[in-house]
Parts: structure tokens; C-alpha cells; sequence
């Protein structure tokens, strides 16, 4: 049955998937390009109708096979010549292929399968399976609406930031937005638990979790079909195989937040993009729009997976200012720039409506604006730019002469100015910002850990799991391909990777696990920065292989390339030692299938406030059980904790306590009133990274603890 619900999901991904691709210029792909764009078009094209029925409270696998795969059958009919695959494949290089994708699954699976509510990764999964079960996003917790007001305070953190669009917190990632309604609002955009929600309709609730191993597969084959467009063949290999042992691809492959979806999308965007400009660079004019609208439209689905992937709008605004003023400006390069601009303007909307309270929480927050300005010219900076976008063009034709002699020279000054500005910038991020005076900042709305940030030692962070060479080899990568790069199209996607490298080595989110502080650096920085990394030690080797060398240099040449290639290959393995074969979250899921077991399907379960951060949240999506967050747990002693039962329909109404003795060092309160009897004890079993600000993991640790669970019933 398992396999017969796996062929199923396959065929939702690849049938509309390769539909799309016949409107491509297939012509302009190889096999294997063309058998990626139908996977990650049918991977995206699923998941954009799964979060469009879970948007109108229908997501429902009937639904979502008839929204899906009807227009696809319709293009189908309509699109029916085929074009020939550029190049040929043989038999032998798809058995090669094979082999390669089923080690690489083996190295990255099995994926982690944590759903603790207190951290971002255990959010995602309990997203996607609430929208699997209940077919919307919006969470309606009846005890939202049955809490009186006076005791709301007792369970709620209300919201203290007036400009944030709720009323209060009912857990880390859950914003109460309507008391009355009782309707709850989660954290995040919903593009990538629509994916996993997808899964979990094919496969189970228990069997989501393989999806990040999909686009963790998905997203190191864009890698390396970009780097063979970007590198040569020969060389491309080298990058994907060292993305591959890098401790954050392993970490993060297996690890379930977007990042790894937003990687799939953007190196997708990035091959289909090459291909619109090949395209153009040959006259085929048709081509090139279909390619420029798949490059785009693949954008678009990015702003609705991460909101800070908005920040490559600025590079692409700017790039292309730069080509309609300066250079040809085709209609492709008009489809293109339009679709990115109003699907940027679009998808922003989207986010502000789907996630009104996460959206505009990051908004407000010391970060958001300086991000959003940077990646997104405001109400008055717009309508500047496109006036100088459409007028400009003619003032440039009259001022041509003048305009021609200042970009050749421009040209001529850029590379030594943009080699020695990276130089400059990367000296003071490793020599000089590490001296100044570190700040602390608090992580996370509640129950927050407070901690040192290192905004100041950002890069130097980085090379904790890129090596120095490595951060050097990235820095100059980019430099050299500036400056010898010919091809006016990939330096887009190149200033994209550079911007973001720049914005984000600025800062570090540090957390207790420091490699979780890494995640900013998936989907953009690491795919370019291994591309850049090897693009420098390629240059260093084509450069000692000239005729001028000798034969001494070449072969010095090709030892230094491959001893720099070996070097940065056994850094990768020894740090990334603790993750591989790691699988976290140990028996988590276990542990709250084994809760709701011991809790009648109308029970109402309060948690203590050391256990609701972490439970609440699987047992209301995943398990449909009713629960309440104490904030505080010397309520449970006094009279209002007997008020908050009546609220919720105590004593016809069963309810239960749990409580995690581990973290608690007095006793459950008692009074006279109440009586609690143990129903069980369950366990908490993981094995995980060990924890730490100021070191990366070197070591794995065992947890172990209890949770016990008690039935509260009324002394008479």
C-alpha cells in the first residue's frame, strides 16, 4: 500500500511538472536539466495548490488532485509537439545517475522528526499537520473562546506590542488574533508546510518528514546543474560533493524548516534563467520569454516560502536598470523585470494576509525594516525608479559617446575596486569588529534564553563550518568572477549571492545550538558560496596551466587545486562528524501518540509551564487535543486555577494535568479541592547536538526525561 501511495505522489509531482516543461524551449536543456526543471515546476506547482485550498479552508486530497491535474491534462492536449532534448543519453549514465541519488538519499535520510513546539523546526511540521487534517491554516481552539477574560491571563501572554496584529500569544508560534472566535493564526509563510502537508495526505502524518529529504535532493541537483552551466562539467562535481559533506548541507537536509526548500527554488530559478539568457544571446526571442516567465514565476514562489528571499529584489532591480540603460533591453528582459516586480508586490500582499501577525512582526523588529528597505524600494522610492527605468532610456541614447567611454572605463576600474572593497570588507569583519563590545539579546517571546548575540564575530562564526581558506576562496571567488566573467547573465544571480552573503555576515541570530544560527546562510549563500569557492581555486589552476607557466607551474597548478579541493573535503567530514547519521527528535512523535492514548478524546489537558512550551503545540495539531499553558505554576494552588477548570466544563468535562517533573524543583501545588492521580509516565528519549553559545557542536548528547500525567477530579 505505501508503495502504491508513493507512485501516486510521484506521478502528482512529475504529471504537471513535465507539463510545464513543454511550454520550456527544451531544445536549450539536457536530459538531466529537463528532468530536474519537471521535479522542482511539479514539486512547486503541488504545493502552490495545496496552500491555495488550505488558504479557502479545502485542502483535501480530492481537491487538490482535481486543482492540480485537470489545467495540467489541458495543457497537455493543447501543447502536444514535442522538442528534442539537447544532447543524448544512454542507458548506462541513467544506472550511474541512479546509484548516485540512492547514496546521496542514504548520506541525508533518514530526516529528523522533531515536533516540539518550542523552536522553529518542531512549528513547520505541526503546521503541515494540521492543514492535513483539518484542510485550512487558521488553528479554531474552542478553549480560546470558553477562557472567561479574567482568567485569560492565567493561560494567554497577551501581546504587548501594539503594532503587531493580535491579541495574544497561546503558544511561541500560535497568535490568538480573535478571542471571540477563538481562531488562531500560525508563525511563518506556509509555502513548505503546504509541501509536507501534501506528504502527510499520501503518506501519513508520521511520514511528512521525507519531504525535506525531497527538496534536500532537489535542491544539490540544481546546485550542480548550475555549477556545470557556471564551472565546466569537471569542475561542478568538486561543488556539489563538497555541499554534500559540508556539516550545514547535512544538518539542514535533514532538518525541517524551508530553508531547504528556498535552496530548490532559487538554484531552479537560476538554471532556468541562464537558459532564458542563452536563448536571447542566440535571437530565439520566444524561447527566451517562456524561460525569463519560468525563471520568475519560481521567484515568485520563493517570496511565499521565506520572507527574507525578498532581499534579492534589489539586485534584480538594479541589474536590470543597468541593462535597459546601457545595454539591449528585449522583451524577454521586460517579462522578466515585470513579473519579479509586481509578483514581489504581490506575494508581499499574500504574506500580509495569510500571516498578518508574523509579517508584521518582523516588520517592526530592530532587523526588518533596514531588511525590507534594502530588498524593496518603499511607496516613494518606486515610482523614482521606474520613471528613471522607462524615461532614463532615452536620455541615455543622447547621451551615448559620453555614457559609452564612462562604462568602458568603468569597466576597466571595477575589478580592482570591487577586489580590493571585499579585501577591505573582509579584514574589518576578522581583524577589526571582533574588538567591540558584544551585546546580548534575548531569544525567543517566551520563556526567552537570554544570551551574548556576536553580531561581531559574524564571519568569524562562519568559518567555524566554511573553514578561513574557505571564506577567503568564497570572498575572491566572487571578485574573480566579477572581473573575468563574461557572461553578462550569471553575474545577476552572482550579485545576488554577494548581496546576501554581505547583508547577513553584518549579523548572527546566535542561539544555544550554534548551528542552528546557520540556517540564513541555506538557501542563497551556500549554494553560491561553493560555487564561488570553487570558481576561485579553478581560476588559480586555469591560471598556472597557460603556456607562459611552464610545465613546472601547470603541474604545481593542479596539485594546489587538488590538495585546496582535499583540504577543504577533510575540514567538511571532521566537523560535520556529530551530524552525520543524526537523527533528532528521537521519540517525540511516539511520546504524544502515547499522550493522547491516555487522554479520553474530550479531555482537556493543562500543562505546567515547563511543559507547555514544548507539548502544547503538538498535542492540539497533530492529536486534536485540547490543551492549556499555564504561565505561571503557582496557580495551580489557588482559587483561580479552580475558576480556569470551570471554564472549560470541569468536573463533566475530564481534565488532566501534565507535568514535567525534570524541570520543576517544588511539587505540584496542592489544595483541598482537587484531587490528581497519576495516570502514566511517559518518556522523552533523543539523541542530539550538544548545546552551546560560544562553541560549534562537537559532540553528541543523550536526553532523557519524564512526563508524568495526572487526572484531576473534584474532592467531594
Amino acid at each position: 500500500m505505501m508503495a502504491l501511495r508513493l507512485i501516486a505522489l510521484a506521478a502528482l509531482v512529475l504529471f504537471p511538472g513535465s507539463t510545464a516543461t513543454r511550454l520550456l524551449d527544451r531544445g536549450s536543456f539536457e536530459f538531466w536539466e529537463i528532468a530536474y526543471l519537471d521535479l522542482v515546476i511539479g514539486t512547486v506547482s503541488v504545493s502552490m495548490g495545496a496552500l491555495f485550498l488550505a488558504s479557502l479552508g479545502h485542502l483535501r486530497l480530492v481537491y487538490l488532485l482535481t486543482l492540480v491535474l485537470l489545467p495540467a491534462l489541458a495543457l497537455r492536449t493543447i501543447t502536444r509537439k514535442r522538442v528534442a532534448i539537447r544532447g543524448s543519453i544512454k542507458a548506462g549514465k541513467v544506472i550511474c545517475m541512479a546509484l548516485v541519488i540512492i547514496a546521496v538519499v542514504l548520506v541525508i535520510s533518514p530526516p529528523s522528526r522533531i515536533v516540539y513546539g518550542w523552536s522553529d523546526v518542531g512549528i513547520y511540521p505541526n503546521i503541515a499537520a494540521h492543514m492535513a487534517r483539518k484542510g485550512r491554516i487558521t488553528i479554531e481552539d474552542s478553549l480560546v473562546r470558553l477562557v472567561s477574560p479574567e482568567n485569560r491571563d492565567f493561560v494567554y501572554r497577551p501581546n504587548q506590542d501594539p503594532l503587531v496584529p493580535m491579541e495574544a500569544y497561546q503558544n511561541k508560534a500560535l497568535f490568538i488574533t480573535d478571542f471571540e472566535k477563538g481562531e488562531i493564526t500560525p508563525q511563518f509563510l506556509y509555502l513548505w508546510p503546504s509541501l509536507m502537508a501534501v506528504f502527510a495526505l499520501f503518506l501519513g502524518v508520521e511520514k511528512m518528514f521525507w519531504a525535506v529529504t525531497w527538496v534536500s535532493l532537489l535542491a544539490l541537483g540544481g546546485l550542480l546543474l548550475v555549477a556545470r552551466r557556471w564551472l565546466g562539467g569537471n569542475w561542478a562535481y568538486p561543488a556539489a560533493f563538497l555541499t554534500l559533506i559540508s556539516p550545514l548541507f547535512l544538518y539542514f537536509s535533514k532538518y525541517t524548516t524551508s530553508e531547504m526548500m528556498n535552496m530548490c527554488i532559487f538554484v531552479a530559478a537560476v538554471l532556468c534563467h541562464a537558459a532564458y539568457m542563452e536563448s536571447q544571446r542566440m535571437g530565439r526571442s520566444g524561447e527566451a520569454v517562456r524561460m525569463a516567465m519560468a525563471s520568475a514565476l519560481l521567484l515568485c514562489a520563493g517570496f511565499l516560502c521565506r520572507i527574507d528571499f525578498f532581499l534579492l529584489l534589489l539586485p534584480i532591480l538594479l541589474f536590470y536598470l543597468f541593462k535597459r540603460l546601457f545595454s539591449d533591453f528585449h522583451v524577454a528582459d521586460w517579462i522578466f523585470f515585470l513579473l519579479c516586480l509586481c509578483g514581489g508586490i504581490l506575494c508581499a500582499a499574500l504574506d500580509y494576509a495569510l500571516s498578518k501577525p508574523y509579517f508584521v512582526r518582523l516588520m517592526v523588529s530592530n532587523e526588518g525594516p533596514v531588511r525590507f528597505l534594502l530588498s524593496f524600494p518603499g511607496a516613494l522610492v518606486l515610482p523614482v525608479y521606474l520613471v528613471i527605468f522607462i524615461a532614463g532610456r532615452r536620455f541615455c541614447l543622447r547621451a551615448r559617446p559620453w555614457l559609452a567611454g564612462f562604462v568602458r572605463r568603468g569597466r576597466s576600474v571595477l575589478p580592482a575596486l570591487l577586489s580590493s572593497g571585499l579585501a577591505a570588507y573582509v579584514s574589518y569583519l576578522c581583524f577589526i569588529r571582533p574588538g567591540e563590545p558584544q551585546t546580548f539579546g534575548s531569544y525567543g517571546e517566551i520563556n526567552a534564553v537570554i544570551g551574548p548575540t556576536y553580531n561581531n564575530e559574524t564571519l568569524l562564526r562562519w568559518a567555524w563550518y566554511l573553514s578561513w581558506p574557505g571564506i577567503v576562496a568564497m570572498f575572491a571567488g566572487y571578485a574573480l568572477f566579477f572581473s573575468l566573467r563574461r557572461e553578462f547573465s550569471s553575474r545577476l544571480f552572482a550579485a545576488i549571492g554577494l548581496t546576501f552573503t554581505v547583508v547577513y555576515s553584518l549579523s548572527l541570530h546566535n542561539t544555544p545550538v550554534h548551528i542552528i544560527a546557520m540556517r540564513r546562510l541555506v538557501p542563497v549563500i551556500l549554494p553560491m558560496g561553493m560555487i564561488m569557492i570553487v570558481y576561485a581555486i579553478r581560476t588559480v589552476f586555469d591560471l598556472l596551466k597557460w603556456p607562459r607557466a611552464g610545465r613546472i607551474l601547470s603541474q604545481l597548478g593542479r596539485v594546489a587545486g587538488t590538495g585546496a579541493l582535499l583540504c577543504l573535503a577533510a575540514f567538511f567530514i571532521s566537523v560535520a562528524q556529530p551530524v552525520f547519521g543524526l537523527q533528532e527528535g528521537g521519540n517525540q512523535y511516539e511520546l504524544f501518540q502515547n499522550m493522547s492514548d491516555n487522554i479520553p478524546q474530550d479531555g482537556v489537558v493543562i500543562m505546567d509551564l515547563y511543559a507547555g512550551d514544548i507539548c502544547g503545540v503538538p498535542l492540539k495539531c497533530i492529536f486534536d487535543v485540547e490543551n492549556l499553558w499555564l504561565t505561571d505554576n503557582f496557580i495551580l494552588g489557588g482559587e483561580e486555577f479552580l475558576s480556569l477548570l470551570r471554564d472549560t466544563g470541569f468536573p463533566q468535562r475530564p481534565a488532566y494535568l501534565l507535568w514535567r517533573p525534570g524541570m520543576n524543583i517544588v511539587p505540584i501545588p496542592k489544595q483541598e479541592a482537587l484531587r490528581y492521580d497519576l495516570v502514566c509516565r511517559l518518556f522523552w528519549r533523543e539523541e542530539m547536538l550538544e548545546q552551546s553559545f560560544v562553541s560549534r557542536p562537537g559532540k553528541r548528547v543523550y536526553h532523557l526525561e519524564s512526563f508524568e500525567i495526572y487526572k484531576i477530579s473534584e474532592v467531594k
